[in-house]
């Protein structure tokens, strides 16, 4: 399985996304009905989570990326850096009127499922998926690290359209995350292959989905209307430097990719 896994990557990068979130997010959408939004979010990426794991532990017999967290401060106050901020200007671009104050179970539930998604994306994505996908290129050299980038990073982006399942209405902001999340995913895995450090992006990927969604807290009601098509655009082109900054962090020179991160 783990030869047809680098001797297919595309498509066993596919059928990954497929298990581990297309048929979970499938099967547990009645509790959509049942639950708060933020505990069915919280279940939802947390049994996608476990599945990514038993995947890997399936094809590779353990994780097929190192969970060791080297430089973890220094990586995420350089490297990191664009999405640090990025975070922090998150808060301010999607400010919203509080209205309510939430209930202590309201923002641990909140918490909870950040980090899921976090965590359950990025194991996926650039755990996993990069991972397949380096090594299924590798003979290309460095630009099959590029194109690995690309294929991952647009397959991340395709994942969002998983949206539909909770916000059928929201297709504006449904397509606008197809977008954006594809250029994110391009500066999140030149991060994670630069830095070799999972934790890292994990950070700044909760760091982002946290404070982007933070006024949320506070708003008197779940109802969310579909953004307009100003925001939509405005939402994509504050993903544009992670885009430029992902690119020349692989095209450097001076660094040259490391066969150990993805070794197995």
């Amino acid at each position: 399985m783990k030869k047809a896994t680098e001797k297919h990557p595309i498509l066993s990068s596919i059928i990954f996304l497929l298990v581990s979130m297309g048929l979970v997010f499938l099967l547990l959408y009645p509790l959509s009905f049942v639950l708060p939004i933020y505990w069915y979010k919280t279940i939802k990426y947390g049994v996608s989570l476990i599945v990514t794991i038993a995947v890997m532990y399936l094809i590779y017999g353990k994780f097929s990326f190192s969970l060791k967290s080297p430089l973890f401060f220094k990586n995420l106050f350089t490297f990191g850096l664009l999405g640090f901020i990025g975070a922090l200007g998150a808060l301010f671009f999607s400010y919203q009127t509080i209205e309510t104050l939430p209930s202590l179970s309201f923002f641990f539930a909140f918490l909870l499922s950040t980090l899921f998604i976090a965590l359950s994306e990025e194991f996926l994505f650039r755990g996993l998926i990069l991972g397949v996908l380096v090594r299924g290129m590798e003979d290309k050299g460095k630009r099959g690290i590029f194109y690995a980038v690309f294929i991952a990073s647009t397959i991340f982006g395709i994942r969002h359209l998983l949206e539909f399942f909770d916000s059928p209405q929201m297709y504006i902001m449904v397509f606008t995350q197809v977008i954006f999340t594809f250029m994110a995913g391009v500066y999140l895995s030149a991060l994670y292959l630069r830095t070799k450090n999972i934790w890292v992006c994990v950070t700044i990927h909760f760091l982002e989905d946290f404070f982007s969604s933070f006024w949320l807290l506070f708003a008197s009601t779940n109802t969310v209307e579909d953004i307009s098509l100003l925001n939509a655009l405005l939402l994509i082109v504050l993903q544009v430097p992670y885009f430029i900054f992902g690119i020349l962090f692989i095209k450097d020179k001076k660094w040259t990719y490391s066969q150990e991160l993805f070794a197995l």
